[in-house]
């Protein structure tokens, strides 16, 4: 497992292309409009896990976070753009970028995780949470495959 910290605000420095890859796909992420998504072929993967997702219950299917890449951005991609995770992840002070090659059920090549709440910012005695921002190749091309939220 590899940690490296980068910060995602214009003035990073790179120790692989992989990251600067990263930095590129996030800043389109965070520059995407709703009415855009659908055109989003380049920057989603043609799945996407999606812990931020409302998605309906009972559960229907075995994976019921995996969803199709049509089915996220024209049923969620706007959901997870108004939660307020990305606009904190935005300004998050800590990120860390994990290699996730073994990855048994094969959602992601790398996780980017942002601080978005500190020890005690929600409730005294709270951990804090992170935001996890999947990555995986797809015929070569780096594309955004999940999202979730820890705690």
């Amino acid at each position: 497992m590899l940690f490296l910290a980068v910060k995602v605000t214009f003035g990073q420095s790179y120790r692989s292309l992989e990251n600067e890859e990263i930095v590129q796909k996030l800043t389109t992420l965070f520059d995407l409009k709703p009415e855009d998504a659908k055109s989003s072929g380049y920057l989603f993967a043609s799945h996407i896990f999606c812990l931020l997702c409302e998605v309906e219950r009972p559960f229907t299917r075995a994976r019921p976070y995996d969803l199709e890449h049509e089915e996220f951005v024209t049923k969620f991609w706007a959901d997870v753009l108004s939660s307020g995770w990305l606009q904190r992840a935005q300004v998050s002070d800590r990120v860390f970028i994990q290699e996730t090659f073994n990855d048994p059920v094969e959602r992601s090549d790398y996780i980017v995780f942002f601080t978005t709440h500190k020890k005690d910012e929600v409730a005294k005695g709270h951990d804090g949470a992170q935001l996890g921002i999947y990555f995986k190749r797809e015929d070569g091309v780096l594309k955004i495959s999940g999202f979730e939220t820890i705690p």
